[in-house]
């Protein structure tokens, strides 16, 4: 699996999972992006963000070299001010789970956590990272 790959599987399960929970057709909808775009007249939505981080060889020569590529899956959540720490926290785990522990194909996904972001007056955030790992 190619990082493009990865990038693109992690996006799938995020997409899959996420819009079965909070999708238009819930009764909870909480939109996503996977761009710089925000989300004037919604309550809550979800940026998500693969950033890798490091790579590096985990085999010796130079030929058919074997390497491990590390990351960070960010999600930057974002709520009205007014919904109170309840909601915000409550949309910071179930973005945990359907991310954490998770295996895809040659890309495992790690342990979650959770800390406090800025707030504007409009918006309060939370930033979920999610390190993820994959093998080549």
């Amino acid at each position: 699996m190619t990082e493009a790959e990865a990038h693109e599987a992690i996006c799938q399960r995020w997409e899959t999972a996420w819009v079965a929970a909070h999708g238009p057709l819930t009764m909870d909808p909480v939109p996503h992006t996977f761009e710089n775009e925000t989300f004037d007249t919604v309550a809550a939505y979800v940026h998500v963000a693969i950033e890798p981080t490091v790579r590096e060889r985990t085999t010796q020569g130079r030929q058919f070299g074997r390497y491990s590529s590390r990351g960070i899956v960010r999600l930057r959540i974002f709520a009205d001010i007014d919904q109170g720490a309840t909601r915000i926290t409550e949309l910071a785990t179930e973005a945990i789970a359907v991310l954490e522990d998770v295996r895809i194909t040659d890309v495992i996904l790690r342990e979650g956590s959770v800390r406090p972001g800025p707030t504007d007056g409009r918006w309060v955030m939370r930033v979920v990272t999610v390190p993820f790992e994959l093998r080549t």
